[in-house]
């Protein structure tokens, strides 16, 4: 068996794999990473909106009490 195992053993198939195997990480790691990109880019936007309904808050607030 032992024999068997060495005899099907072709490097070259094997660092095949380890190269597919890096390519896929690469990818999904770059997929990951434009994901949190996109994630922090909302996070920005959320902050933003909520900065500019403070804004008006405290304009129709003004408004209200005659200032």
């Amino acid at each position: 068996m032992v024999t068997d195992a060495l005899h099907f053993y072709r490097p070259d198939v094997e660092d095949e794999r380890l190269r597919y195997k890096q390519e896929l990480l690469d990818k999904l790691h770059s997929e990951r990473d434009d994901w949190y990109t996109k994630r922090d880019d909302l996070e920005n936007q959320m902050l933003e909106v909520d900065n500019e309904i403070s804004e008006l808050d405290a304009t129709i607030n003004k408004i209200k009490n005659g200032d």
